[in-house]
C-alpha cells in the first residue's frame, strides 16, 4: 500500500509539472496554431487527471 501511495504522489508530482513547464502564463506561446492547440490540450488533461 505503501508503494502506491508513494507511486501516486510521484505521478502528481510529474503531472503538476507538466503544467507548471506547458501553462500559457510560463511557456511561451508557440508560432504554429496547431502545435499551441495540442499543448493547450495535453495542459487541460492533465489537469482533468489531478482531479
Amino acid at each position: 500500500v505503501l508503494s502506491l501511495l508513494q507511486a501516486t504522489a510521484q505521478m502528481e508530482g510529474c503531472l503538476l509539472a507538466v503544467i507548471a513547464d506547458y501553462s500559457p502564463d510560463s511557456a511561451p506561446p508557440l508560432a504554429d496554431g496547431v502545435l499551441g492547440f495540442i499543448q493547450h490540450q495535453l495542459v487541460e488533461l492533465v489537469r482533468d487527471c489531478l482531479e
